[in-house]
């Protein structure tokens, strides 16, 4: 399993300073670049957004619950001066953010950067004219990567670059298709947030990344039809959340993926048929909420999966007819949860689970006839007091033969309460 390693030692003495303050031309923290005849009047929807999932930057004070930006933390400088001093730097020694007000012709004035310390942003507004980050050719080292309300059809300019040190976050940019320009990238040291990008229709541009140090979070991508692109991944250190994709019809792409280090959230997925790409998991350390995923019929894509650490969750997924893909599954640390699965006949494949921590939840499954395959080996629920178990609302459930740990609460199992 790859790990994350060290940034470079001439990086690691730049971004020491990030967050201070610098001498000579852009030395401050951060330095908001624009295109008009004079800066901005303001940067609050950059700064004052904590929804957001930019990566936030220290140069604000919050006076009495409003955001009150620091003079001597922000520098501002014209992109379309020629006599601006950024034409000649190598190192922004802290984040760049780029306004992209309608003003901005092209970011030729960045074209000798090479590194930038902290976060880049490129932040669009109303009248955002910027298609390519064409100018930015030579940027081989980068904390961060934030693109937010852009017009960008392209990031293909940033080919060189090497290490991506912070996040990576594409988020409402209607006309971005592609990642395409990231291909060098083969660790990434933050979290990897793609969220309304209705264009993208993979991760191409990814293929080379083998470890995410944080998150990764794809959400309401419309377009996104597979995991292409992602199948050099073996790791992240954070959790996985894929919501709201409406088109994405499978995770096989995910060829090599091994270790996750929270949770695995796959929530609102319609067209999603398969768990394949989490095949080679034996753990999930926080939650499992596998929940709305009409079109998956069965979990054998969960095959290798040992341990839940926090809470397993099955619900609402309408074609679900069997559990088989949970075979090897031991223990669950706190609460397993099988709810609301309308064709879901009997729990095969959780015949070797030994253990549940606290909960268990059983709950309007309108086709489960039986429980058959729980008492084969499971040997405690709720090692903690006020543990409950719960079997309710399943119409067709006939018996409840072996569940009688915890505070046993039984209601709404017509077939049950006539054999009673």
């Amino acid at each position: 399993m790859p790990t994350l390693q060290p940034e470079t030692n001439r990086h690691r003495k730049l971004q020491q300073g990030w967050g201070g303050g610098f001498a000579g031309c852009a030395g401050k923290p951060l330095v908001v670049a624009y295109g008009g005849p004079s800066p901005p009047t303001t940067i609050d929807d950059l700064l004052d957004n904590m929804e957001s999932p930019l990566t936030k930057i220290d140069v604000v004070n919050n006076l009495n619950f409003k955001v009150v930006l620091e003079p001597a933390k922000v520098d501002f400088v014209s992109l379309s001066d020629p006599a601006s001093c950024i034409r000649s730097l190598a190192t922004v020694r802290g984040g760049l953010a780029i306004i992209d007000d309608g003003t901005l012709p092209d970011l030729s004035a960045l074209s000798r950067v090479r590194s930038i310390v902290g976060p880049l942003y490129i932040y669009g507004r109303a009248n955002a004219s910027l298609t390519s980050l064409v100018g930015l050719e030579n940027l081989q080292q980068v904390g961060g990567i934030n693109l937010a309300h852009t017009r960008l059809q392209s990031i293909a300019a940033l080919s060189r670059l090497t290490v991506l040190q912070g996040d990576l976050v594409a988020w409402d940019n209607p006309a971005l298709a592609s990642l395409a320009g990231l291909q060098g990238v083969t660790q990434m040291y933050g979290k990897l947030w793609l969220d309304a990008n209705p264009l993208m229709t993979d991760l191409s541009g990814l293929q080379a990344v083998q470890a995410i140090d944080g998150d990764i979070i794809l959400r309401n991508l419309d377009g996104m039809t597979s995991l292409n692109g992602l199948g050099s991944l073996v790791s992240t250190n954070g959790e996985i959340l894929i919501y709201g994709c409406p088109r994405l019809a499978s995770t096989r792409a995910l060829t090599n993926f091994t270790s996750i280090g929270i949770g695995l959230v796959l929530n609102d997925l319609p067209a999603l048929q398969d768990l394949d790409g989490f095949s080679r998991l034996s753990g999930v350390p926080g939650d499992l909420q596998l929940y709305l995923l009409p079109a998956l019929p069965d979990l054998r894509g969960m095959a290798g999966l040992q341990q839940v650490g926090l809470n397993l969750v099955v619900g609402a997924n309408a074609a679900l007819t069997t559990l088989t893909g949970l075979d090897n599954l031991r223990s669950v640390g706190t609460l397993l949860s099988v709810s609301w699965n309308p064709k879901l006949a009997s729990l095969q494949g959780l015949g070797n689970l030994q253990s549940v921590g606290q909960d268990l939840i059983i709950r309007g499954n309108t086709e489960l006839t039986t429980l058959a395959d729980l008492p084969r080996s499971l040997r405690s629920v709720g090692a903690f007091r006020g543990s409950e178990v719960h079997i309710e609302d399943n119409p067709k459930l006939a018996s409840l033969s072996g569940l009688g740990t915890g505070n046993t609460a039984v209601y709404g199992n017509d077939a049950f309460d006539r054999a009673g």
